[in-house]
């Protein structure tokens, strides 16, 4: 099972609500020293899954590619995101951005998640499109609602099939719960042979621990 059970009080729903706002920063990174790959698709993709949606109006998009450190807390801080999309590559210690020779610069989950905490007002949901990434999304879960991640290694076109399916789902006007589940059965119905390496976390009780 992937999926924790919700608070009431947590959801966020667009459904028969034309007020609702989200700002989604799309960002992403992939260094030259490692395996290439095609962030900049999976954004693309995402953006026009949104913009074929019903809500598309209600939710404003920004992307950042070739994302470096001082990138991501100048977005954060200035242009003040409720949700944010990461795509590139990780591991169970944290996210690859890019330093300024455009090599892989490691950010542990410890400090990302200080990062948030300071943002814990601000951001509904975190999406961490990169392997392994839920071993340590715990900890961004005790400050965010929601935590989208991954348990593990996930071919980047299950991955991005799985992201376009969760945000079409955001688009029509659904939560993150059942956004999350959406995009489980659209890798299932696509056999994508994936849809147990997805996790969504939120900020109560974590079942799997």
């Amino acid at each position: 099972m992937n999926t924790i059970d919700l608070p009431t009080a947590a959801k966020n729903n667009m459904n028969g609500d034309t007020r609702f706002k989200m700002k989604l920063l799309l960002v992403s990174a992939s260094p030259v020293d490692n395996n290439p790959l095609k962030p900049d698709r999976e954004l693309r993709e995402i953006e026009q899954a949104i913009w074929k949606c019903k809500y598309r109006d209600s939710i404003t998009i920004r992307k950042f590619q070739g994302l470096r450190i001082a990138d991501l807390q100048h977005e954060l801080l200035t242009w003040q995101p409720t949700h944010v999309h990461f795509s590139g590559h990780g591991n169970t210690n944290g996210i690859a951005l890019v330093d300024d020779q455009d090599n892989t610069q490691l950010v542990r989950f410890e400090p990302l998640a200080e990062l948030f905490r300071l943002l814990s007002g601000q951001i509904t949901c975190v999406f961490l499109n990169s392997c392994c990434s839920a071993s340590q999304s715990r900890l961004l879960g005790q400050y965010i609602p929601y935590t989208v991640c991954m348990a593990g290694e996930i071919h980047d076109d299950a991955a991005t099939r799985f992201a376009v399916g969760y945000y079409a789902a955001i688009g029509a006007g659904n939560d993150e719960a059942f956004s999350f589940k959406w995009a489980l059965n659209s890798m299932a119905l696509n056999e994508t042979g994936d849809e147990h390496i997805p996790y969504l976390f939120t900020n109560t009780k974590d079942p799997h621990q």
